[in-house]
């Protein structure tokens, strides 16, 4: 079951908007938080029952800004779009950046772009590329303890093509 149809289930005609999301677990809340909540117009109050059950659309236009804050974005609308594909990859990215700044320095400058693979035109990842300008030696370690001690966990179970390489400057 999806986040969104599991947080769909929970909605009830006969509960506030308050009440509902109390009575989700912390999973469900987790999912509800990024998905944008479409109630009827004239449901102005948290203490309003539901007249019907509401719809759940992927909320990605927040996640996205707040990328932007973290990140250079290289082609936008590429980026934009494959992260609109891939919502849990904000998390996951937010999580990227932090580890980023722990591994390469608090002021660690960090770039998203799309490239195209090599077996097809159709096989695009995700990279962030870390900017630095540590030899080539100290930036590979860095980013082999950024791998070993996180990246390969966090990775595990994402779907969509993401990697995280150096980009000398």
């Amino acid at each position: 079951m999806s986040d969104a149809a599991a947080y769909k289930e929970h909605l009830n005609p006969n509960m506030s908007r308050r009440e509902t999301l109390e009575a989700l677990t912390y999973d469900e809340w987790q999912a509800s938080v990024s998905c944008y909540v479409l109630f009827e117009p004239y449901l102005a109050s948290y203490d309003e029952p539901y007249n019907e059950l509401a719809e759940v659309i992927p909320y990605t236009d927040g996640l996205i800004a707040r990328l932007h804050e973290q990140y250079e974005f290289r082609d936008d609308v590429k980026v934009e779009s494959y992260i609109e594909q891939y919502p849990s990859l904000s998390n996951l990215l937010t999580d990227a950046h932090d580890k980023i700044r722990k591994y390469f320095g608090s002021d660690a400058h960090a770039v998203l772009e799309m490239v195209k693979g090599r077996e097809t035109d159709d096989d695009e990842r995700l990279f962030v590329y870390i900017q630095t300008e540590l030899s080539s030696d100290e930036a590979l370690d860095r980013l082999d303890d950024l791998y070993e001690q996180w990246w390969l966990d966090a990775l595990s179970g994402v779907r969509p093509k993401l990697s995280i390489d150096v980009e000398y400057v």
